[in-house]
C-alpha cells in the first residue's frame, strides 16, 4: 500500500507498507522499528504484539512524545491485558492499530507537526 505524499517538515517520510516491508525515505526496512518525525530507531525487538513486555515497552515511554502509535502488523491485534494495564498504570496513552493504519496516521500527524512516535511491527 502506497501512501499519498503530504506536506510535512518531518525528516522521516513513510512512503509505503506491504509484503512485510516499510519504505521510509526511499529505503526498504524489513524489521520492526520506531519512527519519530526526526529519526528512526531501527531493530525494535518486537515481531508480534503478544511479545510486547514491560521491558520492551520501557523504551517507548522514554521517547518523550504525546502520541504513541503501535502498528501491530497486517491485522489489528491488542496486546495482553497485563500490557494494557501496564500502559494505564504508567498514565501513558497509546493507540493500537494495524501497521498500515499506523503508517498513515503517523504521516498525517507529522504533517501537523504533532509530537508522535510510531512503533511499527513489520
Amino acid at each position: 500500500m502506497e501512501f499519498i505524499q503530504v506536506q510535512s517538515q518531518a525528516k522521516i517520510q513513510i512512503q509505503s507498507y506491504n509484503d512485510h516491508r516499510l519504505t521510509i525515505n526511499g529505503e526498504a526496512h524489513e524489521k520492526s522499528l520506531i519512527a519519530l518525525p526526526d529519526r528512526l530507531l531501527e531493530n525494535w525487538p518486537v515481531t508480534d504484539i503478544l511479545q510486547l513486555t514491560a521491558s520492551k515497552s520501557a523504551e517507548l515511554l522514554n521517547l518523550n512524545v504525546k502520541i504513541l502509535l503501535i502498528g501491530t502488523g497486517e491485522k489489528l491485534v491488542f496486546p495482553t491485558t497485563e500490557m494494557l494495564a501496564w500502559f494505564r498504570q504508567k498514565h501513558f496513552g497509546v493507540e493500537f492499530m494495524d501497521t498500515a493504519a499506523a503508517c498513515r496516521t503517523f504521516q498525517i500527524l507529522t504533517s501537523e507537526n504533532r509530537s508522535v512516535a510510531a512503533a511499527l511491527i513489520v
